[in-house]
């Protein structure tokens, strides 16, 4: 495994300022925290990430889109709540170039973990990422203290969707229009001018990417399409008791909020439903994911957490944030020599802003 620098990857993504190491714990006037991006190589393949913060480790697999590029605010403010925030583009590895399945991709994330050293995490993923992290949960339970589900592409009537899909191939242009009139929709021209321009800017170079190797886009769209249902894998989570959230915008058009509802009772997880939210919502407001995550702290999310803390041997109130981080990290782990170091002293607190969405939660449900 070799690690390298991509290019322009040197300078931090954001702003930084110090942090508790225990999640939730962030200070009041803290600024964004810094992440780096770096490559590494594994097995051949190329798997771009970006890492900051400290404290319990939250691992973010992207879908067709670079996570660590786009939502870089979202990040920086996750790892402000006092998180190790490890966001992974493993989707656009070319792990799947040759026809190989979602299956690759999942494993591909699990060894992407084992190298960075880290032995159990919150396994968050957005869309295909969503899928990515719940099959690697279900294959490999003892990685995940819980699961969060953003917008993802797990559940019964997804499954259904893509049946439908293999079989009437001129429907995966009509959800390919739905994502792109997804995607637009998101961008807040007219509400917010200033976020309009900062995603502009993250997004060119994904943009220009892209278009210089569109089939980098086939591989893992392909495989999505034609991947086994996701049902069973929900089914096979629950089996294992990991705690699960999802989180869904209720005007996505291109995963239909049925399948949150879905994932969440076969899980028996707790759902947020972000009213208001797309597809891509994460994209217009990085402020409304860290809030959610902060709330679920003091819930569900918290109590797994502390429960990790517990089974490592340690007291979940009395342990330190250095401690609590060490639980779950092998010795040595190569995650704490990527995250950019820690500012000698905290640098002017970023303009506090509210998050844009509003949410409702309904709480765990048992399976019919």
């Amino acid at each position: 495994m070799a690690v390298s620098d991509p290019p322009g990857s040197r300078a931090p993504l954001a702003g930084g300022s110090r942090v508790d190491g225990a999640p939730g714990r962030a200070s009041r006037s803290a600024g964004s925290l810094r992440l780096a991006r770096r490559r590494l190589a594994i097995g051949g393949q190329q798997v771009t990430i970006a890492v900051g913060g400290r404290g319990v480790p939250l691992v973010l697999a992207s879908g067709l889109l670079p996570t660590d590029r786009l939502h870089v605010q979202t990040l920086s403010r996750l790892a402000s709540a006092g998180f190790r925030v490890v966001a992974a583009d493993v989707a656009g590895s070319g792990a799947a170039g040759e026809g190989r399945g979602l299956d690759e991709y999942s494993r591909l994330l699990g060894r992407v973990l084992d190298e960075l050293g880290i032995c159990r995490a919150i396994l968050a993923g957005h869309s295909l990422g969503g899928r990515l992290v719940t099959e690697l949960a279900a294959g490999r339970p003892e990685l995940a203290i819980a699961l969060l589900l953003v917008d993802a592409s797990v559940g019964a009537p997804w499954d259904e969707l893509v049946r439908l899909m293999a079989v009437a191939p001129l429907s995966i242009g009509v959800l390919g229009g739905m994502l792109l009139a997804d995607t637009l929709s998101t961008v807040p021209l007219a509400r917010d001018v200033e976020q309009a321009l900062k995603l502009s800017r993250l997004a060119a170079p994904v943009v220009l990417g892209h278009l210089g190797a569109p089939w980098r886009l086939l591989g893992p769209g392909l495989s999505a399409l034609y991947a086994p249902a996701s049902a069973p894998l929900l089914d096979r989570v629950r089996r294992a008791g990991i705690p699960v959230t999802v989180v869904h915008g209720d005007c996505d058009l291109v995963v239909p909020l049925a399948t949150a509802r879905d994932a969440a009772r076969r899980t028996a997880g707790e759902l947020v439903v972000v009213h208001g939210g797309t597809h891509s919502w994460l994209l217009q407001d990085p402020e409304t994911l860290p809030a959610i995550v902060r709330e679920l702290l003091a819930g569900r999310l918290g109590a797994a957490c502390a429960r990790a803390v517990l089974d490592a041997g340690l007291d979940p109130v009395a342990a330190s944030g250095p401690e609590v981080e060490a639980a779950f990290l092998a010795e040595g782990a190569l995650v704490r020599l990527l995250a950019p170091p820690e500012p000698p002293r905290p640098v002017a607190a970023r303009r506090a802003r509210p998050p844009h969405y509003r949410w409702s939660r309904t709480g765990a449900t048992e399976p019919a």
